[in-house]
C-alpha cells in the first residue's frame, strides 16, 4: 500500500502531510521521484529527509521528558535537552532555536577566518 501511495504522489506531483517540524497539516509539492530529498512542506520548506530527522529528535526529547510533542514547534524551551545543529539556517534551525541549550554552527569554507 505504501508503494502505491508514494507512486500516486509522484504521479500527481503533490500530497498532504502533517509536518512534524512546523506543526501544520500542509500540501507537499513533489517535483521528482526522489521523495527523500523532495516532498517539500509548503509552510516551512522542509524536505522529507529533515522530517525524518525531526522524528528522531522528537523521539529522544519525548522519552527524556516523558512528553508527547508532535512537532519541533511544540517543544517547550526548557525541555532539558542539549542539542547541537551543524546548520544555522533552515526549518530545523528555525524551529529548534527557541530551546534552551540549543547550539548551532555553520561551516563557511577555508576562506573564512576561525571564530568570525
Amino acid at each position: 500500500m505504501k508503494d502505491f501511495i508514494e507512486k500516486a504522489i509522484v504521479n500527481i506531483g503533490f500530497g498532504f502531510i502533517f509536518c512534524n517540524i512546523c506543526g501544520s497539516f500542509r500540501k507537499i509539492v513533489v517535483k521528482t521521484n526522489n521523495l527523500r530529498e523532495d516532498a517539500t512542506c509548503k509552510k516551512c520548506n522542509s524536505n522529507s529527509r529533515k522530517r525524518h530527522l525531526s522524528d528522531v529528535i522528537l523521539d529522544v526529547i519525548n522519552k527524556k521528558n516523558n512528553k508527547s510533542y508532535n512537532s519541533l514547534k511544540s517543544i517547550s524551551k526548557d525541555s532539558d535537552i542539549r542539542l547541537y545543529n551543524v546548520e544555522s539556517n533552515g526549518a530545523l534551525h528555525y524551529y529548534l532555536k527557541h530551546i534552551n541549550n540549543y547550539v548551532c554552527s555553520e561551516y563557511f569554507g577555508s576562506y573564512e577566518k576561525y571564530g568570525k
